[in-house]
């Protein structure tokens, strides 16, 4: 279904559940996700990599549209939020 990852400040352990609301120019897009991955950067912080478990189909149209994929896929690479 997709994801996005993030840089983080204190780890968060894999397979948290998460509620997401992404903002994708000017776009709210909500989705659930589970952390997929966290390692540990060489400045201290942590990459921190997301997977959408759960998008309903408004704000799934709304995610793909403003990065520019159609409705229905998630062609996108990772969505680095910072």
């Amino acid at each position: 279904m997709g994801g996005c990852a993030l840089v983080a400040s204190d780890p968060i352990p894999p397979g948290s559940l998460l509620k997401l609301y992404l903002s994708i120019r000017s776009e709210v897009v909500e989705a659930e996700g589970r952390i997929a991955h966290v390692n540990r950067r060489a400045d201290g912080r942590y990459d921190v990599g997301i997977e959408f478990v759960r998008m309903d189909q408004v704000h799934r149209a709304r995610y793909n549209l403003s990065l520019g994929g159609g409705e229905g896929d998630f062609e996108r690479p990772e969505t680095y939020l910072n």
